[in-house]
């Protein structure tokens, strides 16, 4: 993943984390966010699959 990261041309990265995946992006120095919004083509199955409230 960090060599992923490493060839981005960007300074930052957005990501969709589930609770249980947290962890592994807290290990790549991943923050987290104090705000956020997102508007889905199919939000009930966001909000099922956990990505949103």
């Amino acid at each position: 993943m960090e060599s992923i990261i490493d060839k981005l041309p960007v300074s930052s990265i957005i990501i969709f984390a589930l609770a249980d995946k947290e962890g592994f992006y807290d290990q790549l120095n991943f923050k987290r966010l104090k705000t956020g919004m997102g508007k889905f083509e199919n939000s009930k199955r966001m909000k099922a699959n956990g990505y949103i409230e």
